[in-house]
């Protein structure tokens, strides 16, 4: 009189389990149809940088894949775009990517500095707060600077840089030059940004520079 309830149950798992496979197919769809999206919001937030966080990325920049390819991204959302596509042609590759160090931010007092690690982006803004929403919402920078730019250092010095790159590698070596110095380069005033729609603003100095990232979040 127990074979009724032994069919009923062995029906019941067949069923169960094609349920289960079935979300599970489901969520891996999802996950490749929202890869870049997701993606590149985790790196802005694990950096704390972008429209929601406290410094601003000097692109370009490299990102690191899963089957340990790389490939530079020139803003967030081309991080998306790029990520996504890489997604859905290897669909079947797991992990995550991850920004190559050293990298160069800005952060809201207007220091420019070469950063060798996401526990050093943490020490510089540790008196900032997390402002990024639960869920993904947005990929974008607040602003970037329009070039060429000069730096300050802290002996006085002051050089013009003519592009993103020229920037980078001039802060890479001043930092090679001087590991232990606790005084940070910084930009000379006044300076253009330039927002995502494409409009500029004259910055004046630190004070409006901070000012205008905390805009960016409200």
């Amino acid at each position: 009189m127990f074979k009724p309830q032994i069919k009923f149950n062995l029906v019941t798992i067949l069923v169960l389990g094609l349920f289960l496979a079935s979300c599970t197919k489901e969520e891996e769809v999802i996950d490749v149809e929202n890869y870049g999206f997701v993606e590149s919001y985790e790196i802005q937030k694990n950096l704390n940088a972008g429209i929601h966080g406290c410094v601003e990325l000097v692109f370009p920049v490299s990102l690191l894949l899963p089957d340990s390819t790389t490939i530079v991204i020139e803003s967030f959302e081309d991080g998306k775009v790029q990520l996504q596509a890489w997604k859905e042609a290897n669909p079947d590759v797991e992990g995550r990517p991850h920004i190559v160090f050293p990298v160069e931010i800005i952060t809201q007092e207007g220091e420019v500095v070469s950063v060798e690690s996401r526990q050093e982006i943490r020490r510089l803004i540790r008196d900032c707060r997390d402002n990024f929403p639960p869920k993904p919402r947005h990929f974008k920078a607040c602003f970037k600077l329009e070039f060429p730019v000069s730096l300050s250092f802290p002996d006085d010095s002051e050089v013009e840089v003519a592009n993103r790159m020229e920037m980078k590698k001039t802060l890479r070596a001043w930092k090679r030059d001087n590991p232990d110095a606790k005084e940070r380069p910084g930009l000379v005033y006044p300076v253009t940004i330039v927002y995502e729609d494409g409009s500029l603003q004259e910055i004046a100095n630190k004070d409006e520079l901070a000012a205008a990232k905390k805009a960016c979040r409200e």
